[in-house]
C-alpha cells in the first residue's frame, strides 16, 4: 500500500511506514490479570531475565507450556516454572 505526498506541486508515491498488520488470528486481544506481590514480581522478573526474554514473554511461555500448548510461539524454559 502507497500514500501520496503532495510537495511543490509534485506528487510522491511514499510506501507505508511501520510495522505489517498481523492477521486476524495470530493478534493477541485478550488480557489475563493476576495479582502477586512484590516479592513474587521480582522472583518473576529474575527469572525471565535469567533466560533473556521480558516478563511478559517469558510468562506467556510458561503459561501455554502448563496449558498444554506446547511451547507456544514464545518458547518456554523450565527455568523458575
Amino acid at each position: 500500500m502507497c500514500c501520496i505526498k503532495k510537495e511543490a506541486g509534485y506528487a510522491f508515491l511514499m510506501a507505508k511506514r511501520g510495522r505489517p498488520k498481523l492477521l486476524k488470528a495470530d493478534r493477541r486481544s485478550q488480557n489475563i490479570n493476576v495479582r502477586v506481590t512484590a516479592e513474587e514480581v521480582k522472583a518473576i522478573d529474575a527469572a525471565a531475565e535469567a533466560v533473556g526474554k521480558g516478563r511478559s514473554r517469558w510468562l506467556r511461555g510458561v503459561i501455554l507450556k502448563a496449558a498444554g500448548l506446547g511451547e507456544g510461539e514464545e518458547g518456554a524454559d523450565d527455568s523458575g516454572a
